[in-house]
């Protein structure tokens, strides 16, 4: 090239174009032999299989206008809504949760089997078409800890694989999640794993609800015993007074009963509530419902996850003509720019 692009802060727009003409030209043939290296990977990689269920996750059941006025009551502050008590993103980024996923039984052409022994067995593996999963694999060798059993290792292996290929998804308007799994070589495992997910966080929101509910009867029971002990003394209080008292002519001793008849009648009513509210507590310790509802199964997508054929050749092509020309910009620094 005899013209500088850039000479002495200003831009030669002829040159500038001449020269991208000559960059695509030269390394066009290396940008679609990136192509075709990517259509071989394309055809050749394992098939993948992609699941989807979703799900609503505020599903609340209104209680009634008593029920509620003798809660807020009892607590001194307005009536929570019934909702999950935990956030399901952080549920799916859990150990809790991949422990539970990769250790429970699958069928796989015909034979149960779990994620650990499925997935597992390749812990060890470091060869892969994918030259940045060959790496990373290297890389996470040298991170392990030398103190792991194969097993522990089989496990973390199986845990890491599920994370990488699992992505979950929430609408904040609506509380509408969606899990998405992607799993290798067997289309209907993918279904298994987003059923099971799903189920599991039903399950922990259920423990949840229990929990917090014998948290909740352990309170009131306690606060019940302190209310009838002060029953029973304000009650005391008020037989001493009549039976002292038969002839009320003053107008103390007449304050007097109207004070012990109001702190009888104020530990009475709260008395009720608390047994009300104490059987509620006994039924929510054993409900099973939950606040999470099915809004689609889990179903294997008819589409190929990733890359499309198109779309990947496209970006692949841009990708490798953009990193060339910066090559190409670099080794002509000195007779482009002054």
């Amino acid at each position: 090239m005899d013209k500088f692009i850039l000479n002495n802060g200003e831009i030669n727009f002829n040159a500038f174009l001449s020269f991208l003409l000559l960059s695509f030209k030269t390394h066009l043939r290396y940008s679609l032999g990136f192509v075709f290296l990517f259509l071989i990977y394309f055809f050749i990689k394992t098939p993948s299989y992609s699941s989807s269920i979703s799900f609503y996750a505020n599903y609340n059941d209104t209680p009634t206008m008593a029920s509620a006025s003798i809660l807020s009551t009892i607590t001194g502050g307005p009536l929570p809504s019934d909702d999950l008590g935990f956030s399901i993103s952080n549920y799916m980024k859990s150990n809790k949760l991949s422990t539970e996923i990769v250790t429970q039984k699958y069928l796989v052409d015909n034979e149960m089997i779990s994620l650990v022994d499925l997935w597992g067995e390749e812990y060890n593996k470091l060869f892969s078409i994918n030259p940045v999963s060959a790496l990373k694999k290297i890389d996470r060798r040298f991170q392990l800890q030398s103190t792991l059993t194969v097993d522990d290792k089989k496990l973390l292996f199986a845990s890491e694989i599920l994370q990488e290929n699992l992505k979950h998804s929430e609408n904040r308007k609506t509380s509408l999640h969606t899990i998405d799994v992607i799993v290798e070589n067997f289309s209907s495992l993918s279904d298994q794993i987003a059923t099971n997910m799903f189920k599991s966080i039903i399950k922990y929101s259920t423990e949840v609800t229990n929990i917090k509910a014998i948290e909740k009867k352990i309170f009131i029971q306690n606060r019940l015993s302190e209310i009838k002990e002060s029953l029973n003394t304000s009650e005391e209080n008020l037989q001493y007074f009549l039976e002292n008292n038969q002839n009320i002519s003053s107008p103390y001793l007449f304050l007097q009963k109207n004070r012990i008849e109001r702190d009888v009648q104020l530990y009475h009513q709260l008395y009720i509530s608390l047994a009300d509210q104490l059987e509620i507590a006994k039924i929510d310790e054993k409900d099973t419902t939950s606040s999470v509802f099915l809004l689609d199964k889990a179903s294997t997508s008819p589409y190929r996850p990733g890359l499309t054929l198109l779309g990947g050749s496209i970006q692949i092509f841009l990708m490798a003509y953009l990193a060339l020309t910066a090559l190409y910009t670099y080794r002509l620094r000195k007779t482009l720019f002054r």
